[in-house]
């Protein structure tokens, strides 16, 4: 049942990329399954989901959506259709992987088709919609590839790697950027930025001096930063940043 679901979802995502392509707004109706419409009301049984180009423009119970003649029909009786979902918080770069040391020099030679491969887990999974909060600078080219339906992915925002104030783990220097002043801090989001990245991740060992040199760069390009943080003090400095 899944795999029916899932084989759905990803041809209509197919079929809508392509058109947003081409330009070309065509036709597409998903009819018969049950529908979780994502307002919070009962589910729709024998529901219809009318397609154009790259819009949804119709849903309901099949009785009330009129279909074109023209719209590809595929039957979705017997399986669940719902919106697409939004991860806010993904790295692309792991793949069910054991101990990070063992799985970064593997990682390390294979980035563009791993990352390639975790996006089209992603969507095959109904995520239609995630925020990659750390990954090499490869990530952006990841984004922009699938924007342009060249492989099969969600759409995305990124970090690319991470600043931090101190080196953490197993992860290597491509993967975070460590910074011990508030300059240096600055010169990395001024770097990230330029790179086209859509956010800026902070992680460990901040201090309030390094985080608003962050915030202050950042928000003067347009950017938002997120932070990993777990301890309430972590949390009531980046709120003062």
């Amino acid at each position: 049942m899944l795999m029916r679901i899932v084989k759905t979802t990803m041809s209509a995502a197919v079929l809508i990329t392509a058109a947003a392509v081409t330009g070309n707004a065509q036709e597409l109706a998903l009819v018969g399954g049950m529908l979780l419409d994502g307002y919070e009301g009962p589910v729709i049984h024998h529901a219809a989901i009318l397609i154009e180009g790259d819009r949804i423009v119709a849903a309901g119970p099949a009785a009330q959506v009129e279909i074109p003649s023209s719209a590809r029909i595929i039957d979705t009786r017997g399986m669940t259709m719902l919106p697409g979902l939004i991860d806010l918080h993904v790295h692309t770069m792991f793949l069910g992987h054991g101990e990070y040391s063992e799985w970064f020099p593997f990682f390390t030679a294979k980035k563009q088709e791993m990352m390639e491969i975790a996006a089209r887990q992603l969507l095959m999974a109904g995520v239609t919609t995630a925020v990659d909060l750390g990954a090499p600078l490869e990530i952006v080219s990841l984004r922009d590839r699938i924007a342009r339906g060249e492989i099969p992915g969600p759409r995305m925002l990124v970090s690319g790697p991470w600043i931090a104030g101190r080196h953490w783990g197993d992860f290597p220097e491509y993967f975070q950027y460590v910074v011990s002043s508030a300059e240096e801090a600055a010169q990395r989001t001024q770097e990230l930025a330029d790179t086209g990245v859509d956010v800026i991740k902070t992680w460990a060992g901040m201090s309030e001096e390094l985080l608003e040199a962050v915030v202050e760069v950042a928000h003067a390009r347009g950017l938002q930063v997120h932070s990993h943080l777990y301890a309430p003090d972590a949390i009531r400095t980046a709120i003062r940043a």
